[in-house]
């Protein structure tokens, strides 16, 4: 979803990806996956990190 052509792409994920998935195979026992459900539209979400990102 962030790394494809969607609203909710994100530039740097291709770069980003690797880093991210290197850590988790280290710390695999440390790691917590958490789901991620967008809102229906780009700017219909609710939820503090909502007012995060609009600073």
């Amino acid at each position: 979803m962030f790394a494809e052509d969607t609203a909710w792409r994100t530039p740097w994920m291709e770069r980003v990806l690797p880093v991210v998935v290197g850590l988790c195979e280290r710390k695999a026992e440390q790691t917590y996956f958490t789901r991620f459900i967008p809102a229906a539209r780009v700017g219909e979400g609710q939820g503090t990190w909502r007012g995060y990102w609009e600073r």
